[in-house]
């Protein structure tokens, strides 16, 4: 399904799709969010899910599809926005922190419904509460059946791919060296043996670079290992990584 599809509301088609799919895999719902995998306000533009799914452009918010309706949420910040750009006959429109979407879940969906999340777009925080949340309601959260948007997205933007900067010393006051010594010994007083670091910010202080592929964010997509002796295994694409 192409945006450029002649004549017809690329949302709508989009929504017809979702719902399709949900059929198709025995599911009742689908959440949303604004976030990929580095769970940061700044997504690259092959990671706009909400943007592709509702025509939302905001830093945050989150929707939910069902077989019969769906509902975008926003912020205080967004009351306009979402108006202008989300059609008001594909979601509904509701406020955050005013109204929680699982609560809009779990009064709209009976009990045994299915709804599925991509585990890898949201904190563990969320997932748990969810889990609990929706179990309450005797329905089940689904998480290993992948993401459909990334199945019917079919002009995706390629993702921006660009070499790490390393920053002298003379800029960051401290060598990667002694930064990872000095957190490795916080990880040792805790009687543990290795940190997990999820947040690119934290990788690239550690590490002292910087990251070209996203505008106004300038950190490497990486995730990290840290070990107590101060050793640090990082996950990042090879592309980012310079000679």
């Amino acid at each position: 399904m192409k945006n450029s599809d002649a004549g017809a509301d690329p949302v709508k088609q989009r929504l017809a799709a979702l719902r399709s799919w949900l059929q198709h895999h025995d599911c009742d719902g689908l959440v949303i969010p604004r976030a990929d995998e580095f769970l940061g306000e700044y997504l690259p533009e092959h990671n706009e899910r909400l943007h592709w799914a509702t025509g939302f452009t905001g830093s945050a918010g989150l929707a939910l599809v069902l077989a019969d309706r769906a509902a975008i949420f926003v912020d205080g910040r967004y009351t306009v926005q979402v108006r202008r750009q989300v059609d008001a006959c594909c979601y509904e429109f509701c406020s955050l922190p005013e109204e929680s979407p699982l609560d809009w879940l779990s009064a709209r969906l009976p009990s045994g419904s299915r709804v599925v999340c991509d585990t890898r777009l949201h904190t563990l925080r969320w997932y748990r509460q969810a889990l609990s949340q929706l179990a309450e309601n005797n329905i089940e959260l689904v998480t290993d059946i992948g993401n459909p948007i990334d199945e019917f997205w079919q002009d995706r933007p390629q993702a921006v791919i660009e070499e790490a900067l390393l920053l002298p010393q003379r800029y960051t006051g401290e060598s990667s060296s002694d930064k990872r010594r000095r957190i490795g010994r916080l990880v040792e007083q805790r009687n543990c043996d290795v940190a997990l670091v999820f947040s690119p910010d934290s990788v690239s202080w550690l590490l002292n670079i910087r990251g070209r592929d996203i505008p106004r964010l300038p950190v490497v997509q990486s995730f990290a290992l840290l070990s107590a002796d101060g050793r640090l295994s990082v996950c990042l694409d090879p592309g980012r990584v310079p000679a």
